[in-house]
């Protein structure tokens, strides 16, 4: 399971709230600006423990005959060569609310209803650690040492296979997408319901809100 961790919210919610009691004439446009200043909103971040095995030498690493020679008489060479390591990686799911427009807020103070349509969520990575956890390390014999060299070509290796991971389509991508949009749609739901509108729809830019 992927560990899950949300940024504070209750500050912009307490900082918006105030400012829609307290608007007067045009709500739509004063909320409208709060919420477009509030610029890249966070909703969740994800950290993705990725673990990796440097075993000998991997045939799909060789590239030439030549290389090929070689790791046969390490083969043949006493003792183990075996190496276990594990890093995280990081991504977050968030809205860019300087795209939200005056027109994508709509309220109705006689029937106290609200429709709300937001800019997609969208996923990115935000880096990874920049150490290697080492799990389990044994070489012994006269197997060659395991190098730094070795194991950075395994992190980049795995760092790509999570960047993949965070494409539209991908399952790390959708979970993070969908929890995106589940918390975003809690928090302003609450937000104009905690401000006197009991009907709220909400929407995302890309689609409509509980759409697969």
């Amino acid at each position: 399971m992927i560990p899950e961790k949300s940024n504070a919210l209750g500050l912009l919610f307490f900082l918006v709230c105030t400012l829609f009691v307290s608007c007067s004439g045009s709500e739509e446009s004063r909320l409208s600006d709060a919420i477009r200043e509030t610029g890249k909103l966070e909703l969740i971040e994800m950290e993705e423990e990725s673990t990796f095995v440097i075993r000998g030498k991997e045939w799909k690493d060789i590239n030439s005959i030549e290389e090929g020679l070689r790791h046969l008489s390490e083969l043949l060479k006493p003792g183990e060569r075996i190496g276990v390591y594990s890093f995280r990686s990081y991504a977050v799911a968030y809205i860019d609310l300087t795209l939200f427009l005056n027109k994508d807020l709509s309220l109705s103070e006689d029937e106290k209803t609200a429709t709300l349509t937001l800019p997609a969520v969208q996923v990115e990575s935000i880096g990874r650690s920049t150490t290697i956890n080492v799990l389990h390390e044994r070489v012994s014999g006269s197997q060659a040492q395991i190098t730094p060299e070795e194991k950075k070509a395994l992190q980049d290796r795995a760092s790509a296979l999570f960047l993949d991971e965070l494409k539209p389509g991908a399952a790390l991508h959708d979970e993070m997408k969908r929890k995106g949009e589940e918390k975003a749609a809690a928090f302003f739901r609450g937000l104009l319901r905690a401000n006197g509108f009991d009907g709220v729809e909400i929407a995302f830019s890309d689609r409509e809100e509980g759409e697969k």
